[in-house]
């Protein structure tokens, strides 16, 4: 996938998120949540993550980056490196943030590994909110997480030619 993503010069995706997390008690608990993205590579992006805990909006020209919290009313601007991947490493290196869907960016690419994944299963053919996808699922370590991913936009490897 993150293969095919490189070949376009422009794309957007649009998620339905559900993340479990363990509280300091061990209380299981599930937020929900929607990110949009638009890319325009190199030097293009727009993020809007919204769920009950928060809401965010980045947005980055090839020269600016700016994170800006509706709910908070509070946002932040600092000059940014020429592409996309170097603006998420730099992100995370100074300021600790990691952007939403950052993985699509990584897979794949030059010096990514997927050694960290320990398993990976085709669930197959499974349909969200009307749309027919294909359904994976993984495991890394502290990690389980699934994929679906909508039907004729990707072909898996095993049907490359």
């Amino acid at each position: 996938m993150g293969a095919y993503l490189r070949t376009l010069k422009a794309f957007h995706i649009q998620v339905e998120a559900e993340r479990e997390e363990v509280l300091d008690n061990g209380l299981k608990v599930q937020f929900e949540g929607v990110v949009s993205l638009v890319a325009r590579r190199p030097d293009r992006l727009r993020i809007e993550a919204s769920s009950d805990r928060q809401e965010r909006q980045y947005f980055y020209d090839g020269k600016q980056f700016t994170l800006w919290a509706p709910r908070l009313n509070y946002y932040a601007t600092a000059p940014a490196p020429p592409t996309i991947i170097a603006l998420v490493d730099a992100l995370e290196a100074k300021f600790g943030i990691e952007l939403p869907l950052v993985d699509l960016f990584r897979w794949g690419a030059e010096g990514w590994s997927s050694a960290a994944i320990t398993a990976a299963v085709d669930l197959g053919p499974s349909t969200v909110g009307g749309t027919t996808c294909q359904h994976y699922a993984f495991r890394q370590e502290d990690l389980d997480w699934q994929i679906w991913i909508q039907k004729g936009i990707f072909r898996s490897p095993a049907s490359w030619s």
